[in-house]
């Protein structure tokens, strides 16, 4: 392959990796995020942590720290996210509930404590 050739391969590949990130980015319900910072007395980014672990799949640490920080310029360290899994624990723990941890792996909210949640701050539980 030519310099020319590997230029334009190298900005197609750049383009559909910029595509790829921006399909990753959490998309935000603003009406959830303001029910659970209502409801639980959750500060945004614990809310946002929430939404990010709503559809109950376990998720690594690192896809929770890219769902509240994507692409900011100057993010805090990863670790800040177990601080943020602990205020949410606090909150949840009222109501009986909370967030799991798969050691080695990440977390996770189950099924049954997202109906309780959901219950509490009043919202729909989607399948």
């Amino acid at each position: 392959m030519n310099e020319a050739a590997l230029r334009e391969r190298i900005e197609f590949l750049e383009a559909d990796n910029a595509n790829l990130r921006a399909r990753l980015r959490l998309v935000v319900d603003d009406d959830f995020i303001s029910m659970a910072k209502v409801g639980l007395g959750l500060r945004p980014t614990c809310a946002r942590l929430l939404w990010a672990l709503w559809d109950s799949r376990p998720k690594t640490k690192e896809a929770l720290f890219d769902a509240l920080y994507g692409d900011q310029p100057d993010p805090p360290d990863i670790k800040i996210i177990d601080a943020f899994i602990c205020h949410l624990r606090a909150a949840t723990g009222a109501i009986d509930c909370g967030v799991q941890t798969h050691w080695g792996f990440g977390y996770q909210l189950l099924p049954a404590d997202r109906a309780k949640i959901a219950a509490h701050i009043g919202v729909e539980v989607q399948p």
